[in-house]
């Protein structure tokens, strides 16, 4: 099977799903490739945990940004610098 040929650098860290079904469909994109969920909820909680494990895309990991933001900006999802 022939691999489709995304341009990662030309579209950015953010692709298009169009994009990252061709690269899903490649076995040698996938040892490269890493799926990030950084999905958030207004109601917060462990919804967004559970909407995660029910609906994620497979290989797909979740960052929680309210773990991983700066704490010390007023804002809640500042990232660290």
């Amino acid at each position: 099977m022939q691999c489709c040929r995304v341009d990662v650098k030309a579209e950015g860290m953010f692709i298009s799903t169009e994009s990252l079904a061709c690269l899903m469909d490649c076995a040698d994109a996938m040892t490269n490739l890493r799926i990030l969920d950084v999905s958030i909820k207004p109601e917060g909680g462990d919804v967004v945990y559970k909407d995660f494990a029910a609906q994620r895309i497979c290989g797909a990991r979740y960052f929680d940004l309210t773990l991983a933001r700066d704490f010390s900006k007023p804002y809640p999802f500042m990232m660290p610098e």
